[in-house]
């Protein structure tokens, strides 16, 4: 279902709501007989979660109107067939600074770091001490 991610990541481009976003993937989800795994998820009321810039993760779509040189994070959850996926991406919304751009290079990087570590017998420390050594390296 990642060709679902990939359409609604076309769209993210300054002017467009949290809504459209979440509009659009509950669209897409259905076109491909797949169900939206979030929607109503412990009450959870939409397709989509978008967050924008400083927003945690899992934030609700509504009116928010995408500016330039905003950050825009979607995860999309979906059962397809009684698989569940869920998925993430962190998107420049039109052009951002430097600073911005440098997050969401070390973001990436930090979740290779961490998959690295995923592997017979390491701990979960191990995991997050290489994304977290890294990440502060880097100074975030």
């Amino acid at each position: 279902m990642a060709a679902v991610m990939r359409q609604v990541e076309k769209i993210i481009s300054p002017g467009i709501t949290t809504l459209n976003i979440d509009s659009l993937s509950c669209e897409l989800i259905a076109k491909n007989d797949a169900l939206a795994a979030f929607r109503g998820y412990k009450g959870y009321p939409a397709t989509a979660c978008v967050s924008v810039n400083e927003e945690i993760v899992h934030g609700i779509p509504g009116p928010r109107v995408l500016l330039e040189g905003d950050i825009v994070s979607v995860d999309l959850g979906i059962n397809y067939q009684g698989y569940f996926s869920d998925m993430a991406v962190t998107l420049p919304v039109g052009k951002i600074d430097q600073r911005k751009r440098k997050l969401i290079e070390v973001a990436r990087k930090s979740l290779d770091l961490g998959i690295s570590q995923a592997r017979s017998g390491n701990s979960l420390s191990d995991i997050s001490r290489s994304i977290q050594s890294f990440v502060e390296g880097q100074g975030f």
